[in-house]
Protein backbone atom coordinates (compact mmCIF):
# COMPACT_ATOMS: atom_id res chain seq x y z
CA UNK A 1 0.00 0.00 0.00
CA UNK A 2 1.58 3.68 -1.10
CA UNK A 3 1.95 5.75 1.75
CA UNK A 4 0.38 8.76 0.20
CA UNK A 5 -2.85 6.90 -0.20
CA UNK A 6 -2.85 5.76 3.25
CA UNK A 7 -2.22 9.67 4.35
CA UNK A 8 -5.29 10.90 2.19
CA UNK A 9 -7.48 8.41 3.78
CA UNK A 10 -6.35 9.42 7.15
CA UNK A 11 -6.84 13.29 5.91
CA UNK A 12 -10.45 12.55 4.91
CA UNK A 13 -11.07 10.48 8.07
CA UNK A 14 -10.07 13.08 10.27
CA UNK A 15 -12.08 15.82 8.55
CA UNK A 16 -15.23 13.44 8.74
CA UNK A 17 -14.88 12.86 12.47
CA UNK A 18 -14.49 16.76 12.82
CA UNK A 19 -17.59 16.69 11.42
CA UNK A 20 -17.30 18.67 7.35
CA UNK A 21 -19.84 18.07 5.06
CA UNK A 22 -18.89 15.24 2.74
CA UNK A 23 -20.27 17.12 -0.07
CA UNK A 24 -17.32 19.62 0.26
CA UNK A 25 -15.00 16.55 0.81
CA UNK A 26 -16.05 15.31 -2.49
CA UNK A 27 -15.10 18.26 -4.63
CA UNK A 28 -11.96 19.11 -2.20
CA UNK A 29 -10.54 15.34 -2.89
CA UNK A 30 -12.53 14.39 -5.57
CA UNK A 31 -9.47 14.37 -8.45
CA UNK A 32 -7.30 12.47 -5.87
CA UNK A 33 -9.80 10.32 -4.30
CA UNK A 34 -9.97 9.28 -8.41
CA UNK A 35 -6.61 7.28 -7.70
CA UNK A 36 -7.85 5.49 -4.99
CA UNK A 37 -9.43 2.19 -5.89
CA UNK A 38 -12.52 1.61 -3.47
CA UNK A 39 -11.22 -2.10 -3.18
CA UNK A 40 -8.11 -0.33 -1.12
CA UNK A 41 -10.10 1.29 1.70
CA UNK A 42 -10.68 -1.56 3.56
CA UNK A 43 -6.35 -2.33 3.70
CA UNK A 44 -6.00 1.30 4.40
CA UNK A 45 -8.23 1.01 7.66
CA UNK A 46 -6.47 -2.66 8.88
CA UNK A 47 -3.79 -0.71 8.68
CA UNK A 48 -5.63 2.92 10.64
CA UNK A 49 -7.02 0.26 13.55
CA UNK A 50 -3.01 -0.65 13.36
CA UNK A 51 -2.35 2.85 14.06
CA UNK A 52 -4.72 3.52 16.89
CA UNK A 53 -8.03 5.00 15.34
CA UNK A 54 -11.08 3.43 17.22
CA UNK A 55 -12.99 1.03 15.18
CA UNK A 56 -16.23 2.08 16.64
CA UNK A 57 -15.05 6.01 14.56
CA UNK A 58 -14.01 3.74 11.55
CA UNK A 59 -17.59 2.08 11.79
CA UNK A 60 -19.05 5.48 11.52
CA UNK A 61 -17.56 6.29 8.17
CA UNK A 62 -19.08 3.24 6.36
CA UNK A 63 -21.68 5.45 4.66
CA UNK A 64 -19.99 8.29 4.48
CA UNK A 65 -17.16 5.99 2.48
CA UNK A 66 -19.88 5.30 -0.40
CA UNK A 67 -21.02 8.59 -0.28
CA UNK A 68 -17.59 9.38 -1.00
CA UNK A 69 -16.89 6.86 -3.75
CA UNK A 70 -20.20 6.98 -5.11
CA UNK A 71 -19.38 8.16 -8.28
CA UNK A 72 -16.61 5.61 -8.98
CA UNK A 73 -18.83 2.77 -7.91
CA UNK A 74 -21.44 3.57 -10.85
CA UNK A 75 -20.18 4.13 -14.07
CA UNK A 76 -20.98 7.06 -16.74
CA UNK A 77 -22.91 4.36 -18.93
CA UNK A 78 -25.41 4.23 -16.12
CA UNK A 79 -26.37 7.85 -15.67
CA UNK A 80 -29.69 8.69 -16.00
CA UNK A 81 -30.94 5.55 -15.06
CA UNK A 82 -34.85 5.96 -13.44
CA UNK A 83 -35.29 6.06 -9.77
CA UNK A 84 -37.39 2.78 -8.70
CA UNK A 85 -35.83 0.88 -11.98
CA UNK A 86 -34.83 -2.35 -11.12
CA UNK A 87 -31.29 -1.26 -12.49
CA UNK A 88 -31.70 2.08 -9.65
CA UNK A 89 -32.63 -0.63 -6.90
CA UNK A 90 -29.91 -3.26 -7.89
CA UNK A 91 -27.32 -0.18 -7.66
CA UNK A 92 -28.79 0.84 -4.33
CA UNK A 93 -28.67 -2.57 -2.94
CA UNK A 94 -25.07 -2.73 -3.64
CA UNK A 95 -24.05 0.64 -2.05
CA UNK A 96 -25.63 -1.45 1.17
CA UNK A 97 -24.11 -4.45 0.63
CA UNK A 98 -20.29 -2.19 0.42
CA UNK A 99 -21.15 -1.00 3.34
CA UNK A 100 -21.51 -4.11 5.19
CA UNK A 101 -18.85 -5.80 3.57
CA UNK A 102 -16.72 -2.72 5.18
CA UNK A 103 -18.21 -3.19 8.34
CA UNK A 104 -17.65 -6.84 8.21
CA UNK A 105 -13.56 -5.82 7.03
CA UNK A 106 -12.66 -3.58 9.75
CA UNK A 107 -14.34 -5.84 12.55
CA UNK A 108 -12.73 -8.78 11.14
CA UNK A 109 -9.44 -7.60 11.45
CA UNK A 110 -9.80 -5.51 14.67
CA UNK A 111 -10.93 -9.53 15.66
CA UNK A 112 -7.40 -10.89 13.94
CA UNK A 113 -5.46 -8.95 16.20
CA UNK A 114 -7.65 -8.41 19.40
CA UNK A 115 -6.12 -9.43 22.81
CA UNK A 116 -7.66 -12.79 24.50
CA UNK A 117 -9.86 -10.11 26.76
CA UNK A 118 -11.55 -8.50 23.05
CA UNK A 119 -12.27 -11.53 21.42
CA UNK A 120 -15.74 -12.55 22.95
CA UNK A 121 -17.19 -8.92 22.18
CA UNK A 122 -15.82 -8.42 18.81
CA UNK A 123 -16.99 -12.28 18.30
CA UNK A 124 -20.42 -10.88 19.11
CA UNK A 125 -20.45 -7.70 16.42
CA UNK A 126 -18.94 -10.73 13.57
CA UNK A 127 -21.94 -12.57 14.49
CA UNK A 128 -24.25 -9.57 13.97
CA UNK A 129 -22.61 -8.58 10.74
CA UNK A 130 -22.86 -12.15 9.56
CA UNK A 131 -26.09 -12.60 10.20
CA UNK A 132 -27.17 -9.47 7.98
CA UNK A 133 -25.19 -10.47 5.21
CA UNK A 134 -27.16 -13.30 5.22
CA UNK A 135 -29.71 -11.21 3.00
CA UNK A 136 -27.40 -10.94 -0.02
CA UNK A 137 -28.61 -13.99 -1.28
CA UNK A 138 -31.83 -11.90 -1.73
CA UNK A 139 -29.86 -9.78 -4.32
CA UNK A 140 -27.72 -12.46 -6.01
CA UNK A 141 -30.95 -14.68 -6.76
CA UNK A 142 -32.65 -11.68 -8.31
CA UNK A 143 -29.34 -11.50 -10.55
CA UNK A 144 -28.80 -15.03 -11.15
CA UNK A 145 -32.50 -16.05 -11.98
CA UNK A 146 -34.01 -12.64 -13.42
CA UNK A 147 -31.08 -11.02 -15.60
CA UNK A 148 -28.53 -13.48 -16.54
CA UNK A 149 -31.19 -15.28 -19.25
CA UNK A 150 -31.11 -11.95 -21.14
CA UNK A 151 -27.57 -11.75 -21.26
CA UNK A 152 -27.37 -16.02 -22.03
CA UNK A 153 -30.36 -15.39 -24.90
CA UNK A 154 -27.85 -13.29 -26.61
CA UNK A 155 -25.23 -15.53 -26.62
CA UNK A 156 -23.37 -13.54 -23.95
CA UNK A 157 -22.65 -16.81 -21.26
CA UNK A 158 -18.79 -15.81 -20.04
CA UNK A 159 -19.96 -13.11 -17.74
CA UNK A 160 -22.67 -14.71 -16.56
CA UNK A 161 -21.35 -17.89 -15.60
CA UNK A 162 -18.16 -16.41 -13.81
CA UNK A 163 -20.08 -14.06 -11.68
CA UNK A 164 -22.33 -16.79 -10.29
CA UNK A 165 -19.81 -18.96 -9.90
CA UNK A 166 -18.07 -16.31 -7.66
CA UNK A 167 -21.32 -15.19 -5.73
CA UNK A 168 -22.78 -18.85 -5.35
CA UNK A 169 -19.23 -19.15 -3.50
CA UNK A 170 -19.72 -16.06 -1.50
CA UNK A 171 -23.14 -17.50 -0.44
CA UNK A 172 -21.62 -20.71 0.96
CA UNK A 173 -18.49 -19.05 2.40
CA UNK A 174 -20.96 -17.40 4.11
CA UNK A 175 -23.19 -19.87 4.94
CA UNK A 176 -20.03 -21.64 6.25
CA UNK A 177 -19.15 -18.98 8.70
CA UNK A 178 -22.28 -18.25 10.21
CA UNK A 179 -22.54 -21.91 11.75
CA UNK A 180 -19.20 -21.78 12.68
CA UNK A 181 -19.60 -18.59 14.60
CA UNK A 182 -22.45 -19.63 16.48
CA UNK A 183 -21.56 -19.89 20.62
CA UNK A 184 -18.61 -19.40 22.19
CA UNK A 185 -15.14 -19.76 20.38
CA UNK A 186 -11.45 -20.13 21.49
CA UNK A 187 -9.52 -17.11 20.68
CA UNK A 188 -7.26 -18.37 18.42
CA UNK A 189 -9.90 -20.42 16.19
CA UNK A 190 -12.01 -17.04 16.47
CA UNK A 191 -8.88 -15.40 15.12
CA UNK A 192 -8.46 -17.75 12.47
CA UNK A 193 -12.67 -17.81 11.30
CA UNK A 194 -12.10 -14.02 11.52
CA UNK A 195 -9.58 -13.78 8.52
CA UNK A 196 -12.00 -16.24 6.73
CA UNK A 197 -14.26 -13.55 7.44
CA UNK A 198 -12.03 -10.40 6.51
CA UNK A 199 -11.58 -12.61 2.82
CA UNK A 200 -15.61 -12.42 2.66
CA UNK A 201 -15.38 -9.35 3.19
CA UNK A 202 -13.07 -8.74 0.55
CA UNK A 203 -14.89 -11.18 -1.88
CA UNK A 204 -17.93 -9.05 -1.56
CA UNK A 205 -16.94 -5.77 -2.10
CA UNK A 206 -15.23 -7.21 -6.17
CA UNK A 207 -18.56 -8.44 -6.79
CA UNK A 208 -20.26 -5.22 -6.04
CA UNK A 209 -17.22 -3.42 -8.57
CA UNK A 210 -17.97 -6.61 -11.12
CA UNK A 211 -21.51 -5.79 -11.24
CA UNK A 212 -21.69 -1.99 -11.56
CA UNK A 213 -18.58 -1.84 -13.84
CA UNK A 214 -19.04 -4.85 -15.81
CA UNK A 215 -22.61 -6.32 -15.59
CA UNK A 216 -25.01 -3.69 -14.84
CA UNK A 217 -23.36 -1.12 -17.90
CA UNK A 218 -23.68 -4.22 -20.24
CA UNK A 219 -27.40 -5.06 -18.90
CA UNK A 220 -28.52 -1.21 -19.67
CA UNK A 221 -27.22 -0.99 -23.00
CA UNK A 222 -28.28 -4.41 -24.25
CA UNK A 223 -31.72 -4.49 -22.80
CA UNK A 224 -35.46 -3.42 -23.60
CA UNK A 225 -37.72 -1.56 -21.37
CA UNK A 226 -39.94 -4.45 -21.62
CA UNK A 227 -37.34 -6.83 -20.85
CA UNK A 228 -36.85 -4.77 -17.77
CA UNK A 229 -40.66 -4.78 -17.20
CA UNK A 230 -40.22 -8.16 -16.75
CA UNK A 231 -37.67 -8.07 -14.39
CA UNK A 232 -39.67 -5.61 -12.27
CA UNK A 233 -42.38 -7.48 -12.36
CA UNK A 234 -40.62 -10.50 -10.93
CA UNK A 235 -38.10 -8.99 -8.66
CA UNK A 236 -41.02 -7.29 -6.66
CA UNK A 237 -42.13 -10.73 -5.69
CA UNK A 238 -38.49 -12.03 -4.87
CA UNK A 239 -38.05 -8.51 -2.42
CA UNK A 240 -35.30 -5.88 -2.48
CA UNK A 241 -32.89 -4.94 0.07
CA UNK A 242 -33.44 -1.51 -0.27
CA UNK A 243 -36.95 0.77 -0.01
CA UNK A 244 -38.33 1.71 -3.39
CA UNK A 245 -39.24 5.49 -2.78
CA UNK A 246 -40.84 5.65 -6.23
CA UNK A 247 -42.43 3.33 -8.35
CA UNK A 248 -41.11 2.69 -12.26
CA UNK A 249 -43.87 2.99 -14.45
CA UNK A 250 -42.37 1.49 -18.19
CA UNK A 251 -44.64 1.88 -21.14
CA UNK A 252 -43.60 -1.29 -22.80
CA UNK A 253 -45.38 -4.66 -21.84
CA UNK A 254 -43.28 -7.10 -20.44
CA UNK A 255 -41.20 -9.40 -22.33
CA UNK A 256 -39.54 -12.46 -21.06
CA UNK A 257 -36.13 -14.10 -21.77
CA UNK A 258 -37.95 -16.68 -24.30
CA UNK A 259 -40.15 -14.11 -26.44
CA UNK A 260 -36.36 -11.97 -26.79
Amino acid sequence: MERWKLELVKSLLKKIHEGVDPESLKKEFGEVLAKVNPAEIPIIEQQLVKEGVPIQEILKMCDIHVALFRDYLVSRELKGVPEGHPLDLLLRENELILKWAEQLGVIANALVNASNGEVTPLLQRLRALLSNLHAVRTHYRKIQMLLFPYLERRGIVAVPRVLWGREDQAILKLRTLLKRVQGELPPEEARALAKEAANLANELAELVFRENKILFPALWALLTEGEWAAIADEARKIGYLVKAEREWEPKAEPVLPYQS
